[in-house]
């Protein structure tokens, strides 16, 4: 059996035991959590240059805030100036899961239509000497660019396509 005799003495951080322990979230998530309560109240900081700072791409830490947010760790307040512009954000960390948004579709929250993921449904597998890897496309998309190949290839000869038929 371990213990540990913890000798740290000012300048730490509380870390709720209940966001160690959540099983929602992953350890990114969790360090991304630590790293905002390490700081000062009323700290004020820009997303972009506190990832750069801890080691990850901002995209990666906006995505861990994001399932913060979601399991009620963190609520983030939009603030809009008088003349309709936005303000800085408030960040609220709380020692307790206040909330929890409801996702239906899937675990990820929706980042938006630039930030989706591909589906691997209807993905088309090919056999490489290391592993099998999915082609960008899917089934679908992949006849359609066949098909197309084909026409640009039967027009390249300067034929019409219709001519090459012997049905027509």
């Amino acid at each position: 059996m371990n213990y540990i005799k913890n000798h740290i003495e000012g300048n730490f951080t509380t870390v709720p035991n209940g966001l160690i322990n959540d099983p929602n979230l992953k350890d990114r998530a969790k360090f991304i959590f630590i790293l905002l309560a390490s700081k000062p109240d009323n700290w004020s900081f820009r997303t972009k240059n506190l990832a750069k700072d801890a080691g990850i791409h901002w995209e990666t830490f906006v995505k861990y805030r994001n399932s913060l947010v979601k399991y009620g760790w963190i609520l983030i307040e939009e603030q809009l100036s008088s003349n309709g512009r936005f303000k800085p954000k408030n960040y609220h960390l709380f020692s307790k899961p206040t909330f929890q948004i409801k996702d239906s579709k899937n675990d990820d929250l929706d980042l938006g239509e630039d930030q989706k993921k591909p589906s691997k449904k209807n993905s088309v597998t090919e056999k490489s000497r290391d592993r099998e890897k999915p082609y960008i496309t899917n089934k679908e998309s992949y006849k359609e660019e066949e098909k197309e190949k084909k026409i640009l290839d039967n027009n390249s000869l300067g034929k019409n396509s219709n001519s090459l038929n012997p049905r027509l």
